[in-house]
């Protein structure tokens, strides 16, 4: 509530600030933002699997995939959206139709999207084995054989060519290479440590 006390308060702080907007804003509306608590940002949620209910709501951006801020990726997910949804409106031969193609079309990007922005979404240690630690070992692969590994996520998801969908499996498989590559080279290291042990 920026320290705003009280209604007349924070009616002078808008007619400053927004000066075309504050006759807008109700007093009830202004006593109920004074009123209420301090909030920490948004859990991610992803909504649903279907972005469309029966043949004439849809929802889209926010509404069905929220990230963090600092990835500045709401915005465009939801442009996305849009985009798939005229789209599917050239396309079908009803609204129904389209509703559903629409659905189809990005429900699971917005179910993916949300999955990596929880993942980065950890504190503590926690944080360096879904977030930290990923980006170093994806910095070090990737600079050393960058033909094989891809860059880290937060570089991937700038990259408008690449799908969430097609990130993440990306990220999956480099993992598992990663880790193949770790077992191997410590595998390799406890051996010869071993034979020069016995020699």
């Amino acid at each position: 509530t920026l320290g705003l006390k009280d209604v007349p308060a924070a009616r002078a702080y808008f007619d400053e600030l927004l000066p075309m907007f504050s006759p807008l804003i109700t007093d009830a509306s202004l006593a109920g933002v004074i009123d209420k608590p301090t909030s920490r940002l948004p859990l991610f949620r992803y909504a649903t699997p279907r972005a469309h209910h029966r043949h004439s709501t849809v929802l889209l951006g926010d509404a069905i995939h929220s990230v963090k801020p600092y990835f500045g990726l709401g915005a465009n997910a939801a442009l996305e959206d849009v985009v798939a949804l005229n789209t599917a409106l050239d396309a079908a031969p009803s609204l129904g139709a389209a509703l559903t193609a629409y659905s189809r079309a990005r429900a699971t990007e917005a179910r993916v999207l949300v999955q990596i922005s929880r993942s980065f979404d950890y504190s503590g240690i926690r944080s360096f084995f879904t977030f930290i630690g990923p980006l170093i070992l994806d910095g070090m692969f990737h600079a050393a054989l960058p033909r094989l590994f891809a860059p880290n996520t937060l570089a991937m998801l700038q990259k408008p060519e690449l799908t969430f969908e097609s990130i993440r499996w990306r990220k999956r498989r480099d993992r598992m290479l990663q880790l193949c590559l770790i077992t191997a080279i410590l595998a390799a290291v406890g051996t010869a440590v071993a034979a020069a042990a016995a020699a």
